[in-house]
């Protein structure tokens, strides 16, 4: 509850235009208004002013005029009228109406010192000192090492250092500059960024922290409504229906059925780590695959699309995740790809496991085992195009050989029960990863044409069963004979295909009929009716719109076609993966074995000055956080490594 006592003020807000308080001596300032008192014949008037906005109102008319210990009654009045503006604590502000640093720091320290201990909560006054350090790197948009410290005591000070920057708008001007490509509305709307090593941490800023805090804070009417926070989760910890339902079709033991047919009845919980009853093996089986089947039938209502649209949205104040969403966030937005996180206003991350997190997600893994499940997967598929199967099963062997032949060359040194040391690669190995990356972009054109060719006989039969032609004479083996890798080919393809199923007698004769229709109205047809009939696509025009939807659209997807946009995925992983693997001069590599399958990985030298590229040379405060083991020392041995000093 608000105590009005407080709010009563006998001097003006700071920054409060001079014109707006001009009009006499006030009674008191409160919730940003000025109360003025004004004898007429009939008693007293009392009216409110907003200091800012200039509006006035009358508040109530009196015989007698106000006597002083009725100061909490008239603020109360003021509080509830129209005009009257934010208390003197209160956070939430509107858009536009972002707090001053000196205003944050007020609040922070009222907050530390008097309301929490209040609620029984012990603080200190390093917490005060910290959390005006972390608003002063927010309001400058600087990066800052913090040494908090662990558990939700330690907590507070960065916690409501955010919460005071995102409630109280404290960067709203600045953040107007830093996506140019959003909305205007949607840049006073982006959230905060909670960045933890580790699940049970996530999960207590998001069960634990904030909703403690956002409880005091509502208590006191600092904030007027809840804080909102979303946890960020990997796909393998989403329950997925088509998946559980493979595996139940499948499963003998009873205990493990009923286990599953239970999960397909949860419609609220899909985060798999809530389900103990569950191996490991079988949450593997039925989770979110990294790459969805486009042609699935539960896609319209998957609980998982669902939940990724909602994370994405501007509604949150905060998202907590791992640090590989930073990560992510970082690269792919450095070449212009698609994040899994949204844009955002700050970053604050746990330095634990940072700099490990960040060479990991920096790094890059080619397995042995790659190329022959590849192989594997293209021996078993049907093919429609002619000569597709035996180039594409060729090239894989080819992928395989180069593949064995280069993991043979660099364990050839290597003991067998130890591979985890440095390996060299020569000229020959750096050869082998750009035959690795070649061999893999003719696979992909190879897998490109047969999925075009399958688009090409659905188009086929599309025709033929809208007008009832006879296509038989349509020779996609000869219109299709060149490859189709490219757009301009398959734009020249597509025209060809046009051409040739228009010149069928059986399309001919609708294509006719039509512009005979066009020229002149059938006998009886109104003049609405032929009006319409004119303004109608022609057979041409639909069967075109046709090829041009299903054929020229990558995002157009061909029935039967599953585990070719699946190979043709995994392909271009291992083509990138090769790619960056040739640039010797800029990786550390090493054997590892993991799961009795060798595995090669490449570390970046450069990981300073990437981290600078992605994260510190972004204009967005970022707050890393140390546990209370790691002295300011450390934090200054680490600022090389992290790249922090680069650009000072």
């Amino acid at each position: 509850m608000l105590d009005y006592k407080l709010e009563i003020s006998r001097t003006p807000p700071t920054d409060v235009p001079e014109r707006n308080i001009n009009c006499g001596t006030p009674l008191f300032y409160c919730f940003e208004c000025a109360l003025y008192e004004q004898d007429i014949e009939t008693g007293f008037d009392y009216y409110a002013v907003n200091c800012y906005s200039g509006k006035r109102l009358r508040l109530v008319h009196r015989k007698n005029p106000m006597a002083t210990y009725e100061d909490v009654k008239f603020a109360e009045l003021v509080h509830r009228s129209p005009i009257a503006g934010a208390s003197r604590y209160q956070i939430d502000r509107l858009a536009g109406q972002g707090i001053s640093l000196a205003k944050a720091k007020k609040l922070i320290r009222y907050i530390i010192s008097v309301v929490l201990p209040q609620h029984g909560i012990n603080t200190t006054k390093e917490q005060i000192e910290i959390g005006e350090a972390i608003l002063n790197a927010i309001a400058r948009m600087e990066k800052i090492l913090v040494n908090a410290g662990d558990g939700f005591d330690q907590s507070i000070p960065y916690m409501l250092a955010l919460i005071i920057a995102k409630r109280g708008r404290l960067n709203d001007q600045a953040n107007l500059s830093l996506y140019p490509e959003m909305q205007y509305a949607d840049m006073f709307r982006l959230p905060s960024i909670i960045s933890m090593p580790n699940a049970e941490q996530q999960k207590s800023v998001a069960k634990d922290w904030i909703p403690a805090l956002s409880q005091v804070l509502l208590e006191k009417e600092m904030i007027l409504s809840p804080l909102t926070v979303v946890t960020r989760k990997r796909r393998e910890r989403y329950i997925c229906k088509r998946n559980v339902l493979i595996l139940l079709s499948s499963e003998k033991n009873a205990d493990t059925r009923t286990t599953l047919e239970l999960l397909l009845q949860k419609a609220a919980s899909n985060d798999l780590n809530d389900d103990n009853d569950l191996s490991s093996y079988i949450k593997k089986k039925i989770c979110v695959p990294k790459r969805c089947a486009d042609g699935c039938r539960y896609r319209e209502n998957c609980h998982y699309i669902a939940w990724h649209r909602t994370e994405n949205s501007l509604d949150y104040d905060f998202q907590v995740c791992g640090h590989s969403y930073v990560f992510n966030y970082g690269q792919n937005r450095s070449i212009g790809r698609s994040t899994l996180l949204p844009n955002h206003q700050l970053v604050m991350a746990s330095q634990e496991t940072f700099l490990a997190s960040a060479e990991n997600a920096y790094a890059e893994e080619l397995s042995e085992h790659t190329a022959q499940q590849i192989l594997d997967l293209l021996v078993g598929q049907k093919y429609h195009r002619k000569g597709t199967q035996n180039l594409s099963i060729e090239a894989a062997k080819k992928l395989r050989n180069v593949s064995n032949k280069l993991f043979a060359t660099l364990t050839k040194d290597a003991k067998p029960d130890d591979l985890s040391k440095p390996v060299v690669i020569d000229n020959e190995s750096a050869r082998q990863f750009n035959n690795i990356a070649g061999i893999t972009t003719r696979l992909i054109a190879a897998l490109h044409s047969e999925v075009f060719y399958r688009k090409a006989e659905e188009i086929i039969a599309w025709v033929r069963k809208r007008y009832n032609a006879n296509l038989s004479q349509v020779d996609l083996g000869r219109l299709l004979q060149e490859a189709s890798g490219t757009e301009a080919e398959r734009n020249k393809q597509a025209v060809m295909l046009h051409l040739a199923i228009c010149e069928q007698p059986g399309i001919a004769v609708h294509i006719a009929n039509d512009a005979r229709d066009r020229r002149e109205p059938r006998f009886g047809i109104n003049p609405e009716q032929y009006a319409l009939q004119r303004e109608r696509s022609s057979v041409k025009d639909v069967i075109w719109r046709r090829i041009e939807k299903l054929m020229l659209s990558e995002s157009a997807r061909c029935n039967g076609c599953e585990t070719f946009y699946d190979l043709i995925w995994t392909l271009g992983q291992l083509r990138d993966c090769a790619e960056n693997l040739m640039r010797i001069s800029e990786s550390n590599y090493s054997l590892e074995c993991k799961y009795d399958e060798t595995i090669l990985l490449a570390k970046l030298k450069n990981l300073p000055e990437r981290l600078y590229r992605d994260l510190w040379s972004r204009k967005i405060p970022i707050i890393l956080l140390s546990d209370g083991a790691c002295t300011m020392d450390d934090m200054k041995k680490a600022e090389p490594t992290l790249g922090l000093q680069i650009g000072q």
